[in-house]
């Protein structure tokens, strides 16, 4: 086969793989939304088990500047529907759209406050 034809054809492959590569990551982040977002909620530690960070320096802290919080999941195609950034007119419904974080899962994790029984 001629050098020529067969840079021609790796070419055309390649080409085709990268548009292919593109085209699914448009769908999977436009269209379909299929990924989640983390968010943050303000919460109430003599109540709830709360994720705790220091905020004692401004720079280590995310621009809410939340202390206590609680984490949830939610689908990228759900967040619309959350009046703001930390989702809770629809974290805290029965829509069952937003999957809690509970604090201490992992070894990593700094909890203050009560289990809610």
């Amino acid at each position: 086969m001629n050098q020529n034809l067969l840079n021609k054809i790796l070419i055309y492959f390649f080409t085709f793989l990268f548009v292919i590569t593109v085209a699914k990551g448009f769908y999977v982040i436009y269209l379909a939304k299929d990924f989640d977002y983390t968010v943050e909620a303000p919460c109430d530690q003599n109540s709830e088990k709360c994720f705790v960070r220091d905020c004692s320096n401004p720079d280590d802290c995310p621009p809410n500047q939340l202390e206590t919080y609680k984490e949830y999941t939610i689908k990228a195609k759900d967040f619309g529907r959350c009046s703001d950034n930390s989702c809770e007119n629809i974290c805290n419904s029965e829509s069952n759209t937003c999957t809690p974080i509970e604090c201490g899962d992992d070894p990593s994790d700094s909890c203050v406050g009560t289990i809610q029984q």
